[in-house]
């Protein structure tokens, strides 16, 4: 399957399509551009393409994740606060596998952030796994 095979499939193929293409595209081939066309799904309107680019960016993608940019990790850090509470769920599950630059935006956020963005960095910190500074 070619990269431009699998964006077409994101774009408009069924739930099934999109599970099967993510198994079949060969990483090892494009990496960073499958990484960064499901990164940027994180962003689609339809919650089901943003739960599916976050589940495989953590399945197929941790060590990529762990070595995020700023702006990468506000992403990532927006959907905490996601209306379809998997996609929150697996977003703390990711910032866990950012691990310290997210603890550093979490609780840069919660010095500012009103009580409802508190709760939910209190939730995701307490969720994580951020015992382990490096």
């Amino acid at each position: 399957m070619t990269l431009e095979g699998f964006k077409n499939i994101l774009r408009i193929g069924s739930d099934d399509e999109k599970h099967k293409a993510i198994s079949k595209i060969k990483l090892e081939l494009a990496e960073e551009e499958v990484f960064e066309t499901l990164f940027s799904y994180l962003k689609d309107d339809d919650h089901k393409n943003r739960f599916f680019a976050l589940y495989h960016l953590i399945d197929k993608f941790p060590d990529s994740l762990k070595n995020l940019n700023e702006s990468k990790i506000n992403v990532v850090y927006t959907l905490l606060f996601d209306e379809f509470s998997p996609i929150v769920d697996r977003s703390i599950w990711a910032l866990n596998i950012i691990g310290d630059k997210a603890i550093d935006k979490l609780t840069s956020e919660y010095k500012t952030g009103l009580l409802k963005v508190k709760t939910m960095i209190t939730y995701a910190i307490g969720r994580g796994d951020f015992s382990q500074r490096t």
